[in-house]
């Protein structure tokens, strides 16, 4: 998993992803930040 995945990324991929999937990987981000 890329630990430099950016909102913007998220954002262009969403219509790739179902609604669960895109919240899950922004959780996902906002864990991988508060670890750094």
């Amino acid at each position: 998993m890329n630990p430099c995945i950016t909102k913007p990324n998220l954002v262009s991929t969403a219509g790739q992803w179902s609604l669960d999937d895109l919240e899950a990987l922004q959780l996902l981000d906002q864990m991988q930040r508060d670890s750094f």
